[in-house]
């Protein structure tokens, strides 16, 4: 059986008791303990070589990933399934995949422990999620110094510009 990596931070968080079922406290957990998240899963599905392949990673989960045309969406998540618009461009799919696999870490956090966010907040981490994962700080800072230029580098990373943007923002402010 395959390590579920956000499984174990959640189990242990339930058993010392700092998860409940307010929304605040999901909000400290979440940003608490996004780090401790995202150190875990890079460190197992991550070796240091850029671009990130987001789907040989969500298949590692044993999650599936479909291709649809879609007029108005770019992506959900459905039992096991991570279904996607192959209308998007590469940089698109990625981010959305990886957008979508913070859904479904999302649902088996509120499958394991009852808690659950507003749609917005949802979205928020799902994006936050995804430009870690694509765009890791200390990688994108050392291609910055380097290159000092966002279409490179997001044509480096195989992700939308303005996640490059937004990451530069982050860093730099």
């Amino acid at each position: 059986m395959r390590y579920n990596f956000f499984k174990k931070h959640v189990k242990r968080l339930v058993l010392k008791r700092i998860i409940t079922l307010s929304v605040f406290q999901w909000n400290h957990y979440f940003n608490c303990n996004k780090k401790l998240i995202m150190r875990d899963f890079l460190d197992k599905y991550k070796n240091n070589e850029l671009p990130i392949n987001i789907e040989e990673v969500i298949q590692s989960l044993w999650i599936n990933i479909e291709y649809f045309n879609f007029d108005k969406i770019n992506g959900f998540i459905s039992w096991k399934n991570i279904v996607i618009n192959k209308t998007l461009n590469l940089s698109e799919k990625r981010f959305t995949l990886a957008h979508e696999l913070w859904h479904y870490i999302d649902w088996e956090i509120w499958a394991s422990t009852g808690i659950f966010a507003c749609k917005e907040d949802k979205e928020k981490r799902a994006d936050s999620f995804a430009m870690d994962l694509l765009c890791p700080t200390k990688q994108v800072t050392e291609l910055w110094e380097e290159h000092e230029n966002i279409p490179t580098l997001a044509q480096f990373l195989v992700v939308p510009e303005r996640l490059i943007e937004k990451k530069l923002k982050l860093i730099y402010n």
